[in-house]
């Protein structure tokens, strides 16, 4: 469950990756698809979610991540609410502003900052126009039990764990102008990483967003409307799909 919709919103990534799996073991009694050669591909936080598939899919071909940050999901959240910030006119106090209240609640939720201490920091924000773009719960919505908030379970999480178990090919796909992830960052680790690991390949496509779109004048909208025109257009990255699926697949023929 996600917004208004229905269901539960604590459910872990190893739950939604396991979806996916049960995807890849439902489409390989399709005739036309040879159960050998399926992967899985995922977009931001679904890039994630590939990884953990391929991990723990031993019948997994392939993975490709596109956006998805090789960083803790909250630090992913500082830089995206920085620059969403940032984005929309804001001015640098207002950042810091920003910073300094989540990590009093991300602090409060790992146990390290006092209830008391995390409900001030945030209510010195949450009636600021811009708090409604942050993804933070007001000082009124503040759990009083830190071990009910979902997000707890996941803000600290490092995607590199299951990168370091995976053994079929993964290609990492990042955005030059990517405002909601920090590619520099995440690309550092990629490169950390794949001293050890052959089997890890990443691009970056200049000029193009979190999604692979051309967008001259980025807004971090996320409206039903503006995720509507999310489709990937850059000629760049369907091409690169397209030969590393095409040399990675073959390999994975009988």
């Amino acid at each position: 469950g996600s917004g208004n919709s229905t269901g539960n919103t604590g459910v872990s990534y190893e739950t939604f990756a396991d979806d996916g799996i049960a995807g890849a073991r439902a489409i390989e009694r399709i005739p036309a698809i040879d159960p050998k050669r399926i992967g899985y591909w995922g977009l931001s936080q679904g890039g994630w979610l590939a990884v953990f598939a391929a991990e723990r899919d031993p019948r997994a071909a392939c993975a490709i991540s596109v956006s998805a940050p090789l960083v803790t999901p909250e630090t992913q959240m500082e830089f995206a609410m920085a620059n969403r910030l940032r984005i929309n006119g804001y001015p640098q106090a207002d950042v810091d502003a920003m910073l300094a209240a989540r990590k009093a609640w991300t602090g409060y939720l790992r146990g390290d900052v006092p209830y008391a201490s995390a409900v001030a920091a945030v209510a010195r924000i949450d009636t600021q126009p811009w708090f409604g773009l942050m993804y933070m719960p007001s000082a009124k919505e503040l759990a009083t039990d830190p071990s009910a908030a979902s997000w707890r379970s996941q803000m600290d999480d490092d995607p590199l764990t299951a990168l370091e178990r995976v053994h079929v090919p993964v290609l990492f796909v990042y955005g030059g102008r990517d405002p909601w992830i920090p590619v520099a960052a995440t690309i550092e680790r990629l490169r950390s990483t794949m001293r050890t690991k052959s089997n890890v390949r990443y691009a970056v496509i200049a000029g193009v967003d979190h999604a692979m779109r051309f967008v001259p004048h980025e807004t971090m909208d996320v409206s039903a409307a503006a995720l509507q025109q999310d489709v990937p257009e850059a000629p760049a990255y369907f091409m690169l799909l397209a030969s590393w699926l095409a040399e990675t697949l073959a390999q994975a023929s009988p």
